[in-house]
């Protein structure tokens, strides 16, 4: 059950954000949820660097291997936007009916 709910509001709000429900591309089987749950562990969790903002907490942070989980889960929201901007830059794209937040921003 909680997979499927979490398909359906991704798959809307995929829709109305994104204007695709990016079903069957690489972030889907599970990896859009993974990388939704890592940001989460990451907003809730302890960061070092945190709580000593000097050069002691990033060095903690880089022991414990806290800035290297966090390093990948920047980059693989990066490769997820960075695919989103691609396929609305891409001038064979057909154009819809009503722009996307992209769209929007990509105007401004």
């Amino acid at each position: 059950m909680d997979d499927t709910m979490f398909a359906l509001t991704n798959s809307v709000i995929c829709r109305i954000a994104f204007g695709t429900s990016h079903m069957g591309n690489q972030f889907e089987n599970g990896q859009i949820k993974e990388l939704l749950a890592d940001s989460m562990i990451f907003l809730r969790g302890f960061s070092a660097s945190d709580l000593f903002p000097s050069s002691v907490g990033w060095i903690i942070d880089l022991i414990t291997g806290h800035h290297r989980k966090l390093e990948r889960c920047f980059r693989n929201f990066d490769t997820f936007f960075r695919k989103l901007l691609d396929e609305h830059l891409d001038p064979s794209r057909p154009r819809p009916e009503n722009d996307d937040i992209i769209d929007v921003m990509i105007g401004l």
